[in-house]
């Protein structure tokens, strides 16, 4: 079955989608031509840019300095945050001579005196560093080791105001080795330290480094070796000399991101080992490992803070199906336990934490459905809160799911999109009239809900249509359905699903007065298909769609309906194992009374995202298939198509050179003309859409020339037509900003 970890299985969905549209003749004043395809403008929702927070530095209870990134259209940018026991604002700082740079650590030896470290890049990476003097902050040069091309600051500490000490890693020149990287402040300048690199190993890299006094500092970090997964490693300053200090490792590989000492002879350092938490003690002699809490099959550790020696938090994230989430654990001095943490409702991890007191904690990282926006919490003795921290201002994050298209003058594109100071996502919906696309205002979300998203639609004729999604309540997804009636967009009453979680991935309405909407409904890791009928006047709720025998969890990704009492849905199915998920693809069809499954379209090692049926017995299926070798996985495209005779497997395309190609929507006007799109990806990590040709015997793939970093997720044919919609990436060296993408196809 296909193998993935389950932190690759969690990747977000739905940042994915793109259209095409109409006579492209028509549309060159504003677009250009691109042999079969027109690339169509689309507009973006405003809102704030991509900010994250890496890490925290609180010399009192009501001071605080935070450092991250944020990102606008044309790069990265370092960025300082402070907290005066109140309130959170973004303070001036200045920049690199680079569009791509990130402050990655910060430590203050009092409310005005603070140092921040970090990288810029072009072309090859370099450190750099800012100090705070109370009024601003100014930067300051560092040195780079001699016969280094790249270096890389990672973690910082200061003893005093003319005393720090920064780690990282540098890259030999004419080498892929990484060694490591140490530089020490006295206050006015950098000064290189000689740091060891283990022997025989492939790379080394210090991520963290505390120090106790100025004469005792412990960085730790990770080596690769030549051979087998990646290693703990810990170096030691005794004043005059950094020298490698045995850690103890579990089975399999490990990593070390953060460490802080009360004292020269007891640290705690954290990281993660074959994906849980990993704490290692230090008595002042030797490392130990320590037992700690896993609230999933997936955790890692990325920041530490002690107030005392019995009195420290551990901060991170944890993955599950439904996403990362915020994870804090506390040390007692005797023992670890999970800290209740609240958790924005989207993708979310802690990075960095800070405890100047017991009672005075505050912890800082970043939260994302599409674009990352800074995220802190305050623990007060008792628990843990979100504050309100501050995002710079800036354009939004846009991502199109899905289109449908009634005929060649009408078009809807949903999705999603970012705004808020918290970068919060709400539902997005884009209407073209063939020759434009227009953003089209939206419903309120449902009483309660903090953030929504939309995933497909289907629109009989002009002045009907259904988009079905998901909001964020009461800590859990709940479905949503949207209904337009010609005129306006409306929340519609539906049933209401499992308590632990729902969402609604595709929808299809083979006439006005009767739709079926599918998706999955249950807690995460036991997800079971759901289905939701419309007849015209209530969705409702009937036989459920079971997902194949044998299985832990199945969810539904899309539905076609050629007939009111014909439906055919389509998803995968995950056995699992630890840290394993085991995936398969399967079929479900409706009879126009029961759903049953299909079990000649279940396959193993494969996902499938969208089908499309120009009749009961004619329809074609598409998603992803995976192969492993040892733990390397390799997504291609994957089509199922059924005819008279069954379902059957059917070759698909692979542009050159891609790793990844998978296929996330299709559309057929006929049994022998369809269009399926999605993007491949090379090893270098760029993407391009993707978008393939059925012509009722074999696949080809469609020349186009859409952006570097560009994806489709839906797309929907009319008579004379084709639309794709989905992203496209304007991609910094540090994150990654998403814009709508429409492209126009000529139809068969």
């Amino acid at each position: 079955m296909g193998r993935s970890r389950v932190a690759r299985a969690v990747g977000r969905v739905g940042a994915r989608a793109l259209q095409r549209r109409r006579v492209c003749a028509a549309l060159l004043t504003t677009l250009f031509l691109v042999l079969a395809g027109c690339k169509v403008p689309s507009p973006n929702a405003p809102g704030p840019p991509s900010s994250e927070l890496a890490a925290v530095a609180c010399p009192s209870a009501t001071s605080c300095f935070a450092v991250g990134s944020q990102v606008t259209t044309t790069g990265a940018l370092p960025l300082v945050e402070q907290f005066d026991g109140a309130t959170w604002k973004v303070l001036p700082s200045p920049a690199p001579p680079s569009k791509h740079s990130s402050l990655d650590a910060v430590a203050c030896a009092s409310s005005t005196r603070c140092l921040a470290v970090g990288t810029w890049r072009s072309g090859a990476s370099h450190v750099f560093s800012e100090s705070w003097n109370g009024s601003a902050w100014t930067m300051t040069t560092v040195p780079e080791p001699t016969g280094t091309v790249s270096t890389v600051f990672e973690g910082l500490a200061c003893t005093s105001a003319t005393s720090c000490v920064a780690v990282g890693l540098s890259q030999l020149s004419g080498s892929d080795l990484q060694v490591t990287l140490a530089e020490r402040w006295n206050g006015s300048s950098w000064s290189i330290m000689a740091s060891p690199t283990p022997s025989g190993v492939a790379g080394a890299r210090l991520a963290a480094v505390a120090c106790p006094t100025t004469t005792s500092c412990l960085a730790v970090g990770t080596q690769d070796p030549s051979q087998g997964g990646a290693r703990t490693l810990a170096e030691r300053w005794n004043g005059t000399t950094w020298s490698i200090v045995t850690t103890p490792n579990p089975s399999g590989d490990g990593s070390l991101a953060g460490v802080e000492c009360t004292s020269a002879s007891s640290c705690l350092a954290v990281g993660e080992s074959n994906g849980m938490t990993l704490v290692e003690r230090w008595n002042g002699t030797s490392w130990s490992l320590v037992t700690t809490p896993n609230p999933s099959d997936t955790a890692s550790l990325a920041g530490v803070a002690c107030a005392s020696a019995t009195s420290c938090f551990a901060v991170g994230a944890y993955r599950d199906l439904s996403g990362s989430h915020v994870l804090v654990e506390r040390w007692n001095g005797t023992t670890w336990a999970v800290s209740p943490s609240p958790t924005p409702a989207d993708f979310a991890s802690l990075a960095g934490v800070s405890c100047p007191t017991p009672t005075a904690c505050v912890a800082v990282g970043s939260h994302s459905p599409y674009t990352s926006a800074t995220l802190v919490e305050r623990w007060n003795g008792a628990s843990w809160s979100i504050g309100a921290s501050t995002d710079p201002v800036g354009p939004t994050n846009s991502a199109l799911a899905a289109v449908a298209c009634a005929n060649n003058t009408f078009c809807v594109a949903v999705g999603g999109a970012t705004s808020g100071p918290f970068g919060s996502e709400s539902t997005l919906i884009e209407t073209s009239n063939g020759a434009t696309w227009s953003l089209t205002p939206g419903p309120a979300d449902p009483a309660g809900a903090t953030s929504s998203s939309l995933a497909g639609v289907a629109c009989p004729s002009t002045t009907s249509c259904f988009a079905v999604g998901w909001y964020w309540s009461s800590g859990a997804n709940h479905a949503l359905i949207e209904r337009f009636d010609g005129t306006a967009w409306s929340v519609a009453a539906s049933p209401t699903l499992s308590s632990d979680g729902s969402s609604l991935a595709g929808i299809a309405c083979p006439s006005a007065d009767s739709c079926f909407a599918v998706g999955k409904q249950g807690a995460a890791l036991s997800d079971t298909p759901v289905a939701e009928r419309w007849d015209g006047n209530t969705w409702s709720i009937g036989s459920s769609p079971p997902g194949p025998a044998g299985t832990s969890l199945s969810a539904l990704a899309g539905v076609a309906c050629p007939a009111p009492s014909s439906c055919v849905a389509a998803g995968t199915a995950a056995t699992l194992a630890p840290h394993l998920i085991f995936e398969s693809a399967f079929v479900d069809t409706w009879n126009g009374t029961s759903w049953s499954n299909d079990d000649r379209a279940t396959v193993t090692n494969a996902s499938l995202a969208s089908l499309s049926c120009t009749t009961s017995t004619a329809c074609i299926a598409v998603g992803t298939t995976t192969t492993t070798n040892g733990n390397v996985g390799t997504t291609k495209s994957f089509v199922e198509q059924l005819d008279d005779s069954g379902w059957s497997l059917v070759s698909s395309p692979t542009p050159g050179g891609a790793t990844a190609a998978p296929l996330y929507g299709v559309a057929c006007t006929t049994a022998t003309s369809c269009y399926a799109v999605g993007s491949s990806s090379d090893s270098g990590g760029s993407s391009q859409s993707l978008i393939v040709r059925w012509d009722g015997t074999s696949w080809s793939i469609v020349t186009e020339n859409n952006p570097t970093n560009s994806r489709l997720a839906g797309v929907s044919c009319a008579t004379i037509s084709c639309d794709a919609a989905g992203t496209f990436v304007t991609q910094g060296d540090f994150k990654k900003w998403d814009n709508t993408l429409i492209d126009l196809l000529a139809s068969p």
